[in-house]
Formats: C-alpha cells, structure tokens, sequence
C-alpha cells in the first residue's frame, strides 16, 4: 500500500489514467448487467465498441494496480548523493538493486563526458556523527568514460558501480555514532536542486537534531511532534525543496539494536517523512529491506530504547566537556541536561530498571590512571542529584579509551539494565 500511494502521489498522468479507468468501468458495468435485446447493426456495433473500451480499462487498471505495488523510483537526475549508514548498530549498507539501477541512470546521463565530470556527479556521505563527504578517488577507483554507444555504456557503468561498491564495502566508520538528518544536509549542499538524495540505513542516529539514542522520539508522539517544528525552525521549510530523498531501510537493525516491531518502523518511516515535507523536500520511503550483517568495528555507538531490552549510552567530549586532566564539568548545567536522558528514563521506567552501570574513559596521554573513576564517579553523582537511587548505580573507571583519538576515548558509557516483563511474550 505504501508503494501505490508513493507512485499515486508523484506520477500525476498515471493517476490521471487509473482514475479514468476506474470510472469507465463503473459507467460500462450496467451495460454488462443489464439484460436486454439489442436491435440492429448500430445498437450492436455500440455495445460491442462499449465492451471493448471497458476491456481496455480493465486491463489498465490492473496493470496499473501491478505497477504501483513495486516501489516508486525517482526519475534519473544530473547528480546523485549517496548516504552511508555504516556504524555498528547499522546493516551493512550495499549499492545493489533499486540504489544501483539509479546510480547507473545518473551516470549514463554522462555519456562522452569527462572522467572527473563524472566522479563529480555522484557524491557518497557517511552518515557517521560528522558526516563527511567520502573521496571519491577517479584513479583509485579506475571508472571508466561513459561513452556514446548503448550496450558499452551501459556496460561501462556497470563495472563502474561494482568498482563504487567494493569501495564501500572496504569503508571503515571514522567515529562512533550517526547523524542521518545532518547527512543529508551535507549531501543537499554537495548536489545542485533536483538531485536525488538515497538514504541507505536504520535511521537511527545517536547524535543530532534527530536522536533516537538520548530521547524518546520512538516511544513518544508529543517528542516527535516537537522535534519536527524544532527541525523546521532550525533549517527552514523550503530548505530541501526541489531535492528527492528517498530511503532504504528505515528501522530495519542490528546488533545491538533490538529489533524494532512493525508498528514501530512504521513511527520510523512517518517521522522521516515528515521530516523531509517539513524542509520542502520530495521523500519516497521505499519499503525494500537493506538488512544485513552489521558493520565490525571497535565503536560503541548509542543504541535506541525501543521500549524492551538493555540500553546503551555514549556521552563524549561533546555532552560533558571535562576540564583537562580533572573530573570537573566545564559547564555543568550543559553535562546535566545531556545526563537528563537517564532521568527521563528513571522517572518514566523505574519499574523496570535492575542497574545503571557507568564506565569512564580517559585520553591516551599520561595522566592518573584514578581520573576515569573520578570521571564516573562526578557522572553517578550527577545521576543521584537528579533522583536516581544510588543503589542502582555502579561506576567503574576504565582507565585509557581503546580508540585511536583523544577525543573519542574522553568518554562516558552507561548501560542501563531492564527486566520489561511486557517484552517477555
């Protein structure tokens, strides 16, 4: 249903057509009931004309019934951007199918074009917690010329999707957490009005105006109702217009994401679809699974309360801002409000909440080993003036982060256990 009304709602001509077919239908079916003596050639010749005019609208309509159940495919634009899901909690993102066929459009729009006007044409981003715009290196890549001739373009294409694609699946995150919002902000600002934009992953950012991880935008309609005025406050609603995005794989996860219920990736994709109208853009949410193996890597990313299961937070340099070489808050009512996150949990969920374990990490440079465990202890201090028993609170220093930045490892983990017994069945 969600394809026939993605196709309904951006092929006019084609809707006009099954309307049209629909109502010479229903103005021919008495013709078909109604049983009556047909007098001469002239009455004959009509009610013949009459069936076959319906026979003809009866095989539209089905046909066109077909063709709006498989997912609505933008038409090929100049430029296209591509949005990478690749952190932990993601399925590996692939440039197959649909997302290839629509890569390959673009490309042979290109035809006898220069190499580089080529490369330059198609934008990959990783939707990490900074998106960036990924290298696209022409000979590195060895893509080849889009030439005139058909079968070689086509052809050439081809090969040049498959050289794309092992590109990217070599692609390592470059740090933990994901920002889809602010990716397809930097893919809009990279590919001219008209573009096509294809989102590939969860949709589960942990970072941004759009945070699943540190707020209840899934399990609550007033939050989601919020964020998106506060979205369109911050960028505008014309903002994204002329731009089609389209996504693949909203709400479909991984380890060590719980699985998300089919009510709750249908929240999913009617947020991201608000989202989108907001900013004055075209959205298509095409309901084709993405789901795979998740992406290996040393990040711990936030993981997304889905209502069941355990919790996973990362607060970074970002959310407490440490003084340097001390367990002091920068800016201590900026740390409470990130921390605010396991309130709202607390206050909401305390049923169900067995212990909150918090694990400290400090920079690779030499300092006291003790300053992580001061670093936790100054974050469960924080938890217990917010109205967390203390009880349920265990915090651990870790001593030196495992990563290979100093940004990175200044950071605060909290893993929040639960026993939801309405999650047992």
């Amino acid at each position: 249903m969600e394809n026939i009304i993605e196709h309904a709602s951006k092929q006019v001509t084609l809707l006009i057509i099954f309307i049209v077919a629909a109502i010479i239908i229903m103005i021919s079916l008495p013709y078909f009931l109604r049983q009556r003596k047909l007098y001469g050639t002239m009455f004959e010749f009509a009610a013949q004309g009459r069936k076959i005019i319906a026979g003809i609208a009866c095989v539209a309509l089905v046909g066109l019934g077909f063709y709006g159940m498989t997912p609505y495919i933008a038409p090929p634009s100049d430029e296209i951007a591509i949005i990478l899901g690749n952190t932990q909690n993601t399925p590996a993102p692939s440039i197959t199918g649909s997302v290839s066929d629509a890569v390959v459009a673009t490309m042979l729009k290109h035809k006898g074009d220069d190499i580089s006007k080529l490369a330059e044409s198609i934008k990959v981003v990783s939707a990490t917690k900074n998106p960036e715009v990924i290298d696209m290196d022409v000979s590195e890549l060895k893509l080849k010329q889009i030439g005139n001739n058909t079968s070689n373009a086509k052809r050439d294409a081809r090969l040049n999707i498959e050289a794309i694609e092992k590109k990217l699946n070599n692609l390592a995150p470059t740090n933990n957490g994901s920002n889809y919002l602010e990716a397809i902000m930097e893919a809009r600002d990279n590919v001219g009005q008209r573009s096509n934009i294809i989102v590939i992953g969860s949709g589960l950012s942990d970072s941004g105006d759009v945070n699943f991880s540190k707020s209840n935008l899934l399990t609550n309609e007033n939050s989601r109702k919020k964020a998106l005025g506060a979205i369109q406050d911050k960028y505008g609603a014309s903002y994204l217009a002329g731009y089609n995005i389209e996504f693949y794989g909203l709400g479909d996860t991984t380890a060590p994401q719980e699985p998300l219920s089919n009510i709750q990736k249908g929240i999913m994709r009617d947020f991201y679809r608000d989202v989108i109208k907001k900013l004055g853009g075209n959205v298509t949410i095409n309901t084709e699974s993405q789901t795979g193996l998740s992406v290996k890597t040393t990040y711990v990313v936030g993981t997304t309360d889905t209502g069941c299961g355990d919790i996973k937070l990362v607060f970074d340099d970002d959310d407490l801002k440490f003084m340097g070489d001390r367990a002091t808050f920068i800016d201590e009512a900026s740390a409470v409000k990130s921390l605010s996150t396991i309130k709202d949990l607390w206050v909401s969920q305390k049923d169900t909440i067995e212990h909150i374990q918090i694990d400290g990490y400090i920079a690779h440079y030499q300092t006291a080993k003790t300053l992580s465990q001061d670093r936790a202890d100054a974050v469960k201090k924080t938890l217990v003036n917010l109205g967390i028993t203390s009880e349920k609170i265990t915090a651990t220093g870790q001593g030196f982060g495992p990563y290979d930045t100093d940004a990175q490892n200044r950071s605060v983990k909290v893993n929040i256990s639960r026993n939801n017994q309405q999650c047992m069945n």
